[in-house]
């Protein structure tokens, strides 16, 4: 094993962190490319839908239950949560939503907002 220490250069080192960089890159833009817009979030407590909103259309809805208080901003096509009684405050912190599978989650309060879409007009891996 020290023989094979040996024969590495600082060259070698470099040359392997960059096809590691180079690798964590691509995926980085597949990951970006391949995730698509949402029509709609729906928001759940317990598992349980409550409500489904398009994104299409610019709405505040209020949010309570048992106490917790969360305000729900759908504007310019995103979703984001901007008032919130939770102690910790996550949930106004996780940032504004567009893409298909992208959720917002409030613990305290039992609620998950996630974006959704029909699926329809995706490309799949197949026609690319």
């Amino acid at each position: 094993m020290k023989q094979l220490f040996r024969l590495l250069t600082v060259y070698d080192v470099l040359l392997a962190v960059f096809f590691l960089a180079a690798a964590a890159a691509m995926l980085l833009w597949w990951v970006n490319a391949t995730a698509t817009s949402g029509d709609r979030v729906v928001v759940t407590r317990n598992g349980q839908i409550i409500g489904e909103y398009p994104l299409a259309e610019d709405a505040e809805i209020e949010l309570e239950w048992q106490g917790h208080r969360n305000l729900l901003v759908i504007q310019d096509h995103r979703a984001y949560m901007k008032e919130a009684n939770c102690p910790d405050g996550y949930c106004l912190r996780q940032g504004p939503v567009s893409r298909r599978r992208e959720t917002i989650v409030c613990l305290p309060a039992k609620l998950a907002v996630t974006v959704t879409g029909d699926g329809k007009g995706d490309i799949d891996a197949v026609s690319r």
